[in-house]
């Protein structure tokens, strides 16, 4: 029997796999991205210097950056399941989904449904980009916003500058409750609201905290999956779509992250999607108001940190514009042109913990990505981008001077990439 179900496993995973079975409908399928970057200029480090990027961005392998085997399952008309494994070069091979979604209360006049309540563990419901971040097929570049920086962009990281604001995708462990309501004829209404584990403080590194707060800065390499069940975090969405004119949204995530149950992390955020007749426009914003504690000489246990160590707080803060069109839209008659696409985002990422700590190198970084795609089937898609990432806000202490230089080089690079779903 396990022979078989590894089988039916195999043949799924390729072309995608229904099973009937005593009336519970299961399916198989998944995606898969593979990424190619080519550094142009603004990736080596002066010479006699350092770099100021904490990876090497001379890099051009080909990466398997996301391959995810999805099972699902419509149990019953009131009960569904679902698991999505993400196996990659950046970590092993990993359990994103595993959650049942049981629905009490079936509308037979609309597909309102008041209320559905998710247990397991899941994507968590902030923002537009972290719930459709899973398929490559629906994304526009293959460029992440900085503010949503996830592991196969782990090189956009600089060496004392601004931290991402929220790990996308972000899924945790906890209960979700969120309903869909329909407003007037076309509007349409949807909110939740969770409580999961949390992110976490490792306290293994109580000696170096700018590698502790890993699940809140993301300054290693170390993927964010592992839970702290002591500090439950709560957080809700809202979302309000009034027919075809626009979709705006709301998300609040808060919550302690530390051992001690003294440091808060909390974000918040909007997001607006227009849709200009066969064009579309999105921005998001987010900020992430954070406490966290400034090491001194002579720790050597974790109960220094907080005793010897200062507590602070600063602020950090994210937005990003898309802008997308599909070629047919300027060549009206042209079949072929239904098939490409064009792209273009505009992200940035500001807030760095101090202003005089040599740490600090950069108050703002932002990036400018633009792409065309080529879509041959619903289920492929084939991008080319063009990224300018231009740092603003060089703190050229004597420090930072002597280890990076007196100036910096902006990036500029191109991306090939190649995502599918089945």
């Amino acid at each position: 029997m396990k022979r078989l179900n590894l089988m039916l496993l195999s043949v799924g995973l390729m072309v995608g796999l229904g099973i009937n079975h005593a009336g519970a409908v299961a399916n198989i399928g998944g995606t898969l991205d593979i990424n190619y970057p080519v550094t142009l200029s603004g990736g080596e480090p002066q010479e006699g210097f350092s770099s100021i990027w904490v990876h090497e961005l001379d890099d051009r392998d080909f990466m398997l950056t996301h391959f995810h085997p999805i099972i699902s399952a419509d149990i019953s008309d009131k009960v569904k399941a679902e698991s999505m494994i993400c196996i990659v070069e950046a970590h092993p091979a990993t359990v994103w989904n595993a959650f049942v979604d049981y629905t009490p209360y079936l509308s037979k006049k609309s597909d309102d449904n008041p209320v559905t309540i998710r247990i397991g563990r899941f994507f968590v419901p902030f923002g537009y980009f972290n719930e459709n971040y899973a398929n490559p097929v629906d994304l526009k570049t293959i460029s992440r916003p900085l503010m949503y920086v996830d592991h196969d962009q782990e090189d956009m990281q600089l060496n004392g500058g601004p931290q991402p604001i929220f790990m996308t995708p972000y899924f945790d462990t906890g209960i979700l409750l969120f309903g869909i309501k329909s407003l007037r004829e076309k509007d349409q209404l949807w909110y939740g609201v969770y409580m999961v584990n949390g992110m976490h403080y490792e306290e293994d590194h109580f000696d170096a905290p700018e590698m502790s707060r890993l699940n809140v800065e993301w300054e290693t390499e170390v993927p964010p999956h592992d839970d702290l069940s002591k500090n439950k975090q709560v957080g809700t969405r809202i979302t309000y779509s009034m027919a075809d004119i626009f979709t705006v949204g709301a998300s609040y995530f808060t919550g302690k992250y530390d051992e001690k149950s003294q440091l808060s992390n909390t974000v918040s955020g909007a997001d607006l999607y227009v849709p200009l007749s066969k064009a579309n426009l999105r921005f998001e914003y987010a900020q992430n108001p954070i406490e966290w504690i400034d090491s001194v000489p002579g720790m050597t246990s974790p109960e220094d940190f907080y005793t010897l160590g200062t507590k602070k707080k600063y602020t950090k803060k994210g937005w990003y514009t898309q802008f997308d069109f599909p070629f047919d839209l300027i060549f009206k008659e042209s079949e072929a042109a239904k098939k490409f696409e064009f792209a273009a985002m505009y992200s940035v990422l500001e807030g760095a913990r101090t202003k005089v700590d040599d740490m600090h190198t950069f108050d703002k970084m932002s990036r400018i990505a633009t792409a065309i795609t080529f879509m041959p089937d619903l289920s492929l898609k084939y991008k080319i981008e063009y990224q300018y990432t231009p740092l603003s806000g060089y703190n050229a202490t004597s420090t930072n001077v002597a280890t990076y230089g007196d100036k910096i080089e902006n990036l500029s690079r191109i991306q090939m990439s190649a995502g599918m779903s089945f």
